[in-house]
């Protein structure tokens, strides 16, 4: 029906195995950083399923999906992107153990923070864990 439950928030991020997703994650990674209105294009038009690709992390330390890396550099258009596809990306935990709200907070985007508590109500609640 759309709507979320929020369980993701006590998930990571998976590792992308083929060759096909590894290139997609890349490509995806690169344009949360820049907002590059590639995003839009490279989620619907990929061969492996948007909602997949915000979920895969690189084989990195951080363990960052799209909704980290963006909340991070305080893309504010690639970040509504990547919620407007899949609002649970944005409550994956890091390796740390941080959401993509952590990460905007600790870098001063205010924008990035009320985006995500009006458009990711569940991003409030984990905010306040700590």
């Amino acid at each position: 029906d759309g709507s979320y439950d929020g369980k993701c928030s006590d998930c990571f991020a998976f590792t992308p195995n083929t060759h096909a997703e590894r290139q997609a994650s890349r490509a995806i990674h690169k344009a949360a950083e820049s907002n590059s209105p590639l995003m839009k294009s490279l989620l619907a038009n990929s061969s492996v399923s948007a909602r997949m690709l915000l979920d895969m992390s690189p084989a990195a330390p951080t363990g960052d999906v799209p909704a980290h890396i963006s909340a991070k550099k305080g893309k504010l258009e690639a970040l509504n992107i990547i919620i407007g596809f899949d609002k649970g990306s944005a409550l994956i935990r890091n390796e740390e153990g941080r959401v993509a709200l952590h990460e905007a907070v600790d870098n001063g985007h205010f924008g990035i923070v009320q985006a995500l508590c009006m458009r990711v109500q569940a991003s409030a609640r984990i905010q306040c864990e700590k």
